[in-house]
């Protein structure tokens, strides 16, 4: 009788725990599948990314070119390889900012080269970390940034996340800004 009882409240609690989890997610707005789709046949900017790309109001165009937001969130190098890998069209520039989840990945370094070598030849501009404690990360990102265009954001001074990753207030706006300033640079339309 008593397994019962304590098999019955870990079966109350599990569930519990499942519907407190699932109200509190973040809404997932972007699938691999619907990146890849809109990303497939891109001809303006495309900008790749992690949760931050996702969640970052970018506007829907600049410099005359569509923005297509490819973030998604919790991606790392591979996720932005599968989309580079379905790639058809050559965008005008193509934004990769992207490293926080791939922090205690020994083979960054070689993931991050084959994503590059995946993507479309066209105009690429890559993105360094803003957070404190990803310094071999971007060492590697400017290391690779050979004939694409760096965004180093490794210099803001202030960064406030809410969890050490994720800006908030001024601090996203800052990045987000940064980010914009780069690709008007990149694509020599400031």
């Amino acid at each position: 009788m008593r397994w019962l009882v304590v098999t019955a409240l870990l079966i109350v609690s599990n569930v519990t725990s499942f519907y407190v989890a699932k109200k509190n997610a973040r809404p997932k707005q972007h699938s691999i599948e619907s990146v890849q789709a809109e990303a497939a046949h891109a001809t303006g900017i495309v900008i790749m990314g992690d949760s931050l790309v996702e969640d970052a109001k970018f506007p829907a165009s600049l410099c005359g070119l569509p923005i297509v937001n490819a973030g998604i969130g919790g991606a790392g190098v591979s996720t932005l390889l599968a989309i580079a890998e379905k790639m058809h069209s050559k965008p005008a520039l193509v934004v990769i900012s992207v490293g926080v989840n791939n922090s205690e990945d020994a083979a960054f370094e070689a993931k991050y080269s084959l994503l590059l070598h995946t993507l479309p030849q066209t105009k690429i501009a890559l993105v360094t970390l803003a957070q404190t404690g990803f310094d071999r990360i971007n060492q590697t990102i400017k290391e690779m940034a050979r004939g694409a265009h760096l965004i180093d954001l490794s210099s803001l001074k202030d960064f406030k996340t809410k969890d050490g990753i994720h800006p908030v207030g001024p601090s996203y706006i800052e990045w987000r800004g940064r980010i914009l300033d780069g690709v008007r640079q990149a694509l020599d339309c400031e």
